[in-house]
This record gives C-alpha cells, structure tokens and sequence, in this order.
C-alpha cells in the first residue's frame, strides 16, 4: 500500500526535525510504503530551507515544496499548504502530517488496515 505523508514547516527548523525524526523512525519496518511531501510555508528562517533540501537531497523527502519568503505569494497559511503538499501526493491514502505530534513505530499499518478492511472509512487519526 503507498501512503503519502504531507508535512508542513514555518520557521522553528528544530521542532521540524524533531517530529521528522520520529516520523521516520517510526516508518522503520513498515508494511506500508510511504512517500514523505515537505512543503514550507515561507518561513524567514534560513536553517529551514537548508534542513528542507539536506532532507530532499538525502533522498529522505520525496518532493519538496519551498515557497520563497518575500515572494507575491506570501504565506499561504496551514489549509493552503496541506493543499498544495496533497497536490503533489500520489499514494492511495494521503496523511496530514502536523510538525507538534511524535510518531510512534505501527502508527501507519494500523490506519490503513483501518481504512483497508473496515467499508465506508475515509477518515483515521
């Protein structure tokens, strides 16, 4: 099963990494494949966009969105993001990832077997 997670950052890059840490950790082993979507809102911390491309480039984040601060477009806000990072996603499930939460290891498996066998679901937190 491919899953795409969408992850959002405005500025803060060490609460970013923090929950990208524990959210792939706790991919480690799964039974779902998953693809990680990053997109930053214009943050004006310059450490994000550096930890944004490390990531991309390292291959641990499949697509990148970066919206430069300063730009026409502005911060979008969350539901524009999450928008825009849904976009890009082309797995089955798409998970809206927030930059708060720790992820613990089985988390994934256990809302698409959720959403596999149980008829009608669309929705799993």
């Amino acid at each position: 099963m491919y899953v795409s997670i969408c992850l959002l950052s405005f500025n803060r890059p060490e609460y970013f990494l923090k929950s990208f840490l524990s959210l792939e950790n706790s991919l480690v082993g799964s039974v779902a494949k998953a693809e990680i979507i990053c997109n930053d809102d214009c943050s004006t911390d310059e450490r994000v966009s550096e930890l944004l491309y490390k990531l991309y480039k390292d291959g641990r984040v499949s697509s990148l969105i970066l919206n430069a601060a300063g730009t026409n477009s502005g911060n979008q806000g969350v539901g524009a993001s999450f928008i825009k990072a849904f976009g890009v996603s082309s797995g089955k499930y798409v998970v809206k990832a927030d930059v708060d939460l720790l992820y613990r290891f089985g988390w994934l498996d256990e809302c698409v077997s959720i959403l596999e066998n149980i008829p009608n679901i669309s929705n799993v937190g």
